[in-house]
């Protein structure tokens, strides 16, 4: 493994568990040929391009505490974590792997254990940055979802979105 020792808390390295598998990977293989292989098997193709990303990122990014709170799911992994604050900077250098995000069109504010969340209705917000960029995107349950990679097994029916003039 390239002389140095992979760090595992169960201590039989590489072949325990799916976060050891994608550390020896990543650290075994550069980045995009670990990519390159998962999207191969896959059968991905790209939706998004690097420049949306930045578009998409950047926009969000100016808004601070105001971005909405999203989840998304990596090509390599199966892990998906639930909604929460980014870094979108951070987000972008990963946006190569994103699979989809999907953003929450409220946000929600906790005021206490015995009354209900505070609930802001932020679509419009989120809707002018995808129209602003031309950011594909669906409707997945109630969370709009950008794809960064679809497959044949993929349906996304994508949102017509009316051309400004």
């Amino acid at each position: 493994m390239g002389g140095s020792v992979l760090h595992c808390p169960t201590g039989i390295y590489v072949s325990c568990c799916i976060p050891c598998i994608n550390a020896y990977m990543l650290y075994e293989f550069p980045l995009n040929k670990v990519l390159s292989k998962v999207i191969d098997q896959r059968q991905l193709v790209s939706v998004m391009n690097k420049t949306k990303w930045r578009e998409l990122c950047s926009s969000f990014a100016t808004q601070g505490d105001a971005s909405p709170e999203v989840r998304y799911k990596l090509i390599y992994e199966d892990k998906i974590l639930g909604f929460s604050k980014v870094w979108w900077d951070e987000l972008f250098n990963d946006s190569v792997a994103i699979e989809w995000i999907d953003f929450n069109p409220f946000e929600h504010e906790f005021i206490g254990h015995l009354v209900y969340d505070n609930s802001t209705d932020i679509r419009d917000r989120i809707l002018e940055v995808f129209h602003n960029f031309n950011i594909p995107y669906s409707i997945e349950s109630k969370y709009y979802r950008v794809w960064g990679y679809i497959n044949a097994n993929d349906n996304p029916e994508f949102v017509k979105q009316d051309q400004k003039n």
